[in-house]
């Protein structure tokens, strides 16, 4: 009776031991996505960034070709800004 008790403790503790495994291993998963998901957002940021720079760029050009006398037509050939954006600056 004693050796059967222990045995059924013995899977009961091999069960909670492989429940922990588990638990432990998603929790590693867990954090490797939450980093890789900032690094994603940061990413993601940084480009954003860039982009506006190179957006203001773009339309510090056209104030400039726009100021120089160039017709809307040839701003919109260099910038591919819309006719209204350029007529706004």
């Amino acid at each position: 009776d004693l050796e059967e008790q222990m045995n059924a403790e013995d899977e009961y503790l091999a069960e909670l031991t492989k429940r922990d495994n588990e638990i432990s291993y998603f929790k590693q998963e867990l954090e490797k996505t939450t980093g890789e998901l900032e690094q994603e957002r940061e990413l993601r940021k940084q480009k954003d960034k860039a982009l506006g720079e190179k957006d203001k760029m773009i339309l510090d050009l056209a104030k400039t070709l726009k100021d120089s006398g160039k017709s809307t037509e040839e701003i919109q050939k260099l910038t591919n800004l819309s006719k209204e954006k350029i007529d706004s600056l």
